[in-house]
């Protein structure tokens, strides 16, 4: 597909389109718990729509944002880590061998890469981002900030407090989840609009009344 970016995204066979959805009816509450409350993919009650609503909430806020977003990947995210994602979280032998047999079916280069389209595939990229959601909101203590699946926005009161915040992200990304960054992560401010989720430009009117 190209929308507009090429993305090669497998079509699981109809014994998997029944055993994904039944392994996440279990095991979507436990991925949903470990999850900060501006993570928006893949959860009910959130998703896209809300997310862009609460990003027009903190650009009402705050005069500057920065933009970040993860290379490839999808196809990055190693098979290891995974494995040891829903290990933490699920205990049962059984559930966790299925769930490595998902990972380990689909490979974009050695031990690497889960399948776009699937639905575990989702729910496993959208918790491995986790650490990410707590480095900048716990460690770096920023207050504005939203993720969904891998585009984050960040939200803050000068480009030296997002400059700082920037260079912080790029090393856990790199050092903790063995991630890049796309070479176009920006600092601007909030009053010329924000490209986020297909909303092109989200301008927000800085004078209008946002309830707490």
């Amino acid at each position: 597909m190209h929308d507009p970016k090429e993305r090669l995204i497998p079509a699981p066979c109809f014994e998997e389109r029944v055993l994904h959805p039944a392994l996440m009816n279990v095991c979507e509450d436990w991925f949903d718990r470990r999850l900060i409350n501006d993570s928006y993919a893949c959860r009910v009650g959130r998703g896209r729509v809300a997310a862009v609503l609460r990003a027009k909430h903190f650009s009402r806020r705050h005069a500057y944002f920065l933009r970040l977003d993860i290379r490839r990947y999808f196809d990055s995210i190693p098979h290891d880590r995974a494995f040891e994602l829903v290990g933490r979280l699920i205990k049962d032998l059984r559930m966790q061998n299925l769930f490595r047999q998902i990972i380990t079916s689909h490979r974009q280069s050695e031990a690497r890469g889960l399948p776009i389209g699937s639905l575990t595939s989702q729910h496993l990229a959208n918790l491995h981002l986790d650490p990410l959601d707590r480095c900048v909101k716990e460690s770096l203590r920023m207050k504005g900030y939203v993720r969904y699946m891998d585009d984050c926005v960040v939200w803050g009161d000068s480009t030296r407090q997002l400059c700082a915040v920037l260079e912080a992200c790029e090393r856990f990304v790199r050092d903790q989840l063995v991630f890049e960054l796309k070479h176009q992560p920006y600092i601007n401010r909030t009053d010329r609009g924000i490209d986020f989720l297909g909303q092109d430009r989200l301008v927000v009117l800085l004078n209008c009344r946002v309830d707490a």
